[in-house]
């Protein structure tokens, strides 16, 4: 059984692997996964949640799409960068960098 991460978690994973210092010229998406959609999703819906926001109600103070916001947090599509700092945003977190 996997322990669920929490957000903060999963993108410190995320920010120390962009700190490789070589990569291939070029790279098939698939082997190169940066972070797990899956992961990152349920660390949104459980933040949405405990807030007690609906997913109707986080799209709209996020400007993203609820169809969108639903894809995310079943993992089943690719977090966009812009996307995912909105959401972010609208439920009160931050993106930090080292």
């Amino acid at each position: 059984m996997t322990k669920n991460k929490t957000l903060s978690e999963v993108i410190a994973s995320f920010q120390q692997q962009l700190n490789l210092s070589e990569l291939p010229a070029k790279l098939p998406r698939e082997e190169f996964k940066v972070f797990d959609e899956a992961q990152i999703g349920a660390s949104i819906k459980e933040k949405r949640k405990s807030l007690g926001l609906s997913e109707k109600a986080l799209s709209e103070l996020s400007g993203v799409s609820r169809s969108t916001i639903q894809r995310v947090e079943n993992g089943s599509t690719d977090v966009n960068f812009n996307s995912l700092y909105k959401i972010m945003k609208a439920l009160g977190l931050e993106l930090a960098w080292k």
